[in-house]
């Protein structure tokens, strides 16, 4: 997997975590507190160039975004410098096994985050790329738990691969990549309630 040329930060939709709009819940991917989903298994995935990553086994923590006695995913660890071979961290689900997922009704992605500061990524995997160049967007990881709404129209693929139409008709992961600006740092970022919705926030007035 490369990873050399990152994509910039893209416009982002950050809302306190307090004023979690009314919403019905479009399509449930995660919430860690043993609701019915669509993902299958949490996997761990990094370089062995030595390089100096070193990723933590992926955490099921206690004290969500909504509730002290619900769970949140922990992706962290150590990415390390940045120079060929390159390095990479992956937290990766697996969507049902019963194949891709038509998401092409969605508008968008949206979870709540906390972490360190950095530039992180949120990918969706599909079948149609076939060279790790997958459809991603790039957000800052707030210090206490925010609604981050990825809108999917906005994602796009690295520059070093095969550029294909965007279009998300056979995804198969979601994925979060730590950190877009690392090179020989420690990260951290922790996320809950991921979903699929069919709604934007309003734009803001000027």
């Amino acid at each position: 997997m490369k990873n050399r040329v990152l994509i910039s930060l893209l416009p982002l939709f950050a809302i306190p975590a307090m004023v979690w709009g009314a919403e019905d819940v479009s399509l449930l991917v995660d919430n860690f507190d043993g609701s019915s989903t669509i993902g299958t298994t949490w996997e761990i995935y990094s370089d062995n160039n030595n390089l100096g990553t070193k990723v933590n086994p992926f955490g099921f923590e206690k004290g969500s975004a909504k509730s002290e006695k619900g769970k949140y995913g922990h992706f962290f660890g150590h990415l390390g410098r940045n120079m060929d071979p390159w390095p990479y961290a992956v937290a990766e689900l697996t969507l049902s096994q019963d194949g891709p997922k038509d998401l092409s009704a969605y508008k968008a992605i949206r979870f709540h985050a906390k972490g360190d500061g950095k530039t992180y990524r949120v990918g969706l995997g599909r079948n149609a790329v076939t060279d790790h160049c997958q459809f991603q967007y790039s957000f800052k990881a707030p210090k206490e738990w925010t609604v981050i709404v990825c809108p999917l129209d906005k994602f796009a693929q690295p520059d070093w691969g095969k550029q294909i139409e965007r279009s998300f008709k056979d995804v198969t992961t979601v994925r979060f990549e730590a950190p877009a600006e690392g090179d020989d740092v420690d990260f951290d970022l922790s996320f809950d309630d991921i979903e699929f919705v069919t709604t934007l926030p309003p734009a803001k007035k000027e």
